[in-house]
């Protein structure tokens, strides 16, 4: 799967699925949505609350909290 903001690129057309995040990016192309933010700071922060809502519906799905999370991603201290 490749997430992008420009389904015709590279990545999208060597991809299986594409999620497509409209965003500004550091191009400023015509048709993009605008943003004061640098460079593609909009779509960095959009995909990581995509990737956020992700994750709480698959927690939902196996009714796991933050405990599990917790256990599966704290191992390092």
């Amino acid at each position: 799967m490749g997430v992008t903001s420009d389904p015709s690129s590279r990545l999208a057309e060597t991809s299986d699925s594409v999620v497509h995040i409209p965003s500004a990016t550091k191009y400023r192309r015509p048709g993009e949505i605008e943003s004061r933010q640098p460079l593609s700071s909009l779509f960095d922060q959009s995909v990581h609350l995509f990737f956020d809502a992700v994750c709480l519906k698959i927690a939902g799905q196996q009714k796991s909290g933050d405990e599990a999370a917790l256990s599966r991603h704290s191992n390092l201290e």
